[in-house]
């Protein structure tokens, strides 16, 4: 799968054609070798944890960086690693990497670095998954979620678990190992209550661990407009809470807002961001004008807003077409101001679409937007994080087996049959222990999961 005495090279930074700011990452046995012999003044990592110098393009050129050495065992990896960060074109970038790769590195392979911080000990195996829900999250829900699972919450929470089955099955053993001893090391009354126990503490596990499996599921709805088109009003409406201010001033809105909604049949990630401009005036306007294209080219649905009693439509319907949607919801908002009714056919004729009229203040439509909301995602492409999430239902398959083997175990209990007791509470603990740290993995399955990380993570 991995050859772990490998040097390797990547890009850990986007290698976008428009970048300026690269990051290549380098790990393992000859990673300061090549540093040094890529760099006319070879810099000395003994003492140093930051170091600026230059590095070699060809006989001609060379390039400023800045270099971050970790040494092993305390780096990412657990091997030697560097981190390469220059400010240069990207054909500049390119080259260096080359002359990496012919100074011995080879080029990692996807989610090689993090594979190697798996098999060196530094991360467990669902920490190792929830770096790739890190790298492909799309809003702050899915980011929340990913971090606590990368703080190792999910391994804290099963070491409890495999403390109370660890003492349990030595006081059982024991009491099969001298059951011709008048001694008695648990009474059937307290193994039922440890049992029962047990399986409280495995029931609350599963239905805590729903929720961040759930959130890293749920569908996106993006809340798209012109500023001042009613999007924050439909936000907080549907919210049924003030979520975000709510103005008569143009570009009250800056960043991107994200609250989960709850439907009859489903939840929501959904999206309130700053109004669309056809030329952001300012560094800020620009900055909230991207959070916003961004936002809305990583949801499954929007919901374009376009205020009815402007009978100005032409602006609304450039910022449409400047973006690229999946999947769309017209909604006329203000419609229960006067012009808005006349408004509307005019609108639904400059977009060729039916957009629905709705009214933050009165609550027009607002059910069937739910509706419309629901149904449209029925059919919505399924989005990378939810494509992640078969990761997370192993683990949640396994946490179900072990609840099932140990509903067993207590009718096992319940008939004074300690030997079937112990081999289940065995089963149960085998199973637990290896949702984070297996004794065994096939190569392919490790394979599959690391491969569906980035190349440079």
């Amino acid at each position: 799968m991995y050859n772990l005495q490998d040097t390797i090279a990547a890009f850990s930074s986007p290698a976008a054609p428009d970048a300026v700011y690269h990051i290549i990452r380098i790990s393992g046995p000859s990673a300061f070798e090549i540093i040094n012999s890529l760099s006319p003044n070879p810099p000395k990592f003994a003492h140093a944890r930051l170091t600026k110098t230059h590095l070699t393009i060809d006989h001609e050129l060379s390039v400023d960086v800045t270099l971050y050495p970790f040494r092993s065992p305390n780096s990412y990896t657990g091997d030697d690693l560097i981190e390469i960060h220059l400010l240069a074109p990207i054909c500049i970038a390119d080259a260096l990497l080359k002359n990496i790769f012919l100074a011995s590195a080879r080029p990692a392979q996807p989610g090689e670095f993090t594979a190697r911080a798996y098999f060196a000990g530094k991360l467990d195996l669902a920490q190792a998954q929830a770096v790739a829900q890190l790298i492909t999250a799309t809003n702050s829900i899915q980011l929340r979620a990913a971090h606590l699972l990368l703080k190792g919450a999910l391994q804290s929470k099963l070491d409890f678990l495999l403390t109370d089955l660890l003492d349990l099955i030595s006081l059982i053993e024991a009491s099969l190992d001298f059951s011709e001893e008048d001694i008695e090391f648990i009474s059937p009354e307290s193994l039922t209550s440890r049992l029962q126990s047990l399986e409280s503490t495995l029931n609350a596990l599963l239905t805590n661990s729903l929720p961040a499996r759930r959130l890293l599921a749920l569908p996106s709805v993006a809340i798209a407009g012109p500023s001042n088109a009613g999007k924050s009003s439909l936000f907080n409406t549907l919210l049924a809470r003030p979520r975000a201010i709510v103005s008569d001033s143009l570009a009250t809105t800056r960043d991107v807002l994200t609250e989960i909604l709850k439907l009859d049949s489903t939840e929501i990630a959904l999206f309130d961001s700053a109004g669309l401009a056809p030329q952001p005036a300012t560094v800020i306007d620009r900055l909230a004008d991207s959070a916003a294209r961004d936002a809305i080219a990583s949801a499954d649905l929007v919901l374009y807003c376009v205020d009815a009693s402007d009978p100005q439509i032409c602006a609304p319907l450039a910022l449409f077409n400047s973006i690229n949607p999946r999947a769309c919801i017209f909604l006329a908002t203000k419609s229960d101001l006067p012009a808005a009714a006349a408004n509307l056919p005019a609108l639904n004729a400059a977009f060729s679409a039916d957009f629905l009229p709705i009214s933050s203040a009165t609550g027009q439509n607002l059910s069937a937007l739910k509706s419309k909301i629901a149904s449209a995602l029925a059919i919505a492409p399924e989005t990378t994080a939810a494509q992640l999430i078969t990761l997370t239902n192993t683990q949640n398959l396994a946490l179900n087996a072990a609840a099932d083997h140990l509903t067993q175990a207590l009718e096992a209990a319940a008939s004074d049959n300690r030997p079937v007791t112990s081999m289940l509470l065995h089963a149960i603990y085998r199973t637990l222990a290896d949702i984070t740290t297996p004794r065994e993995f096939d190569e392919a399955i490790l394979s599959r999961i690391f491969s569906r990380f980035c190349i440079g993570k």
